[in-house]
């Protein structure tokens, strides 16, 4: 479950754009370029976590 909730997180944040059910306030509208399927592998999706991780603890609070 937990590799489950990791894809499909670093999926929403690497998504630039709201499409569908996946709303981003900080990118409200669709971009119809992006209008692809897109794949994220079990190693990208931790390199996004580890990027994360080292954001300063301000903005570590806006992403949770």
């Amino acid at each position: 479950m937990a590799t489950s909730a990791l894809l499909v997180a670093a999926s929403a944040w690497s998504r630039r754009e709201s499409r569908g059910a996946h709303f981003r306030s900080d990118h409200p509208a669709d971009v119809p370029a992006q209008a692809q399927r897109t794949m994220t592998t079990l190693t990208a999706a931790r390199e996004i976590a580890e990027s994360l991780s080292s954001l300063p603890p301000v903005a570590q609070s806006m992403i949770a």
